[in-house]
């Protein structure tokens, strides 16, 4: 039997979603969602980084910590603001 997990989206990252086309919002919600069964093969944990893992859904990336069976959601960005040199800040458009 998976796991089951607690997902809660912080505030940060709600505002991430609410900027989101509404395509993209629904998969990635319904992704975020999914993860309250269980991490699937996409989710990678992350060294040396301000988060514990992401995963990845297309261009994006579903920014998060894991604390036994506690998700917090804390970002969801495009692929190239999603590994800014600090945790938690967006590059400004045209910055690589």
């Amino acid at each position: 039997m998976s796991p089951q997990f607690e997902v809660t989206i912080g505030e940060v990252a709600a505002k991430d979603l609410a900027e989101l086309p509404t395509n993209l919002f629904d998969t990635i919600t319904r992704r975020i969602d999914a993860l309250k069964n269980g991490l699937p093969g996409s989710v990678r944990r992350l060294s040396n980084f301000g988060y514990d893992c992401r995963l990845r859904i297309g261009d994006y990336r579903i920014l998060f910590d894991l604390r036994g069976a506690q998700i917090t959601i804390r970002r969801v960005l495009h692929r190239r603001h999603a590994y800014a040199s600090s945790p938690g800040q967006k590059k400004r458009k045209g910055e690589h």
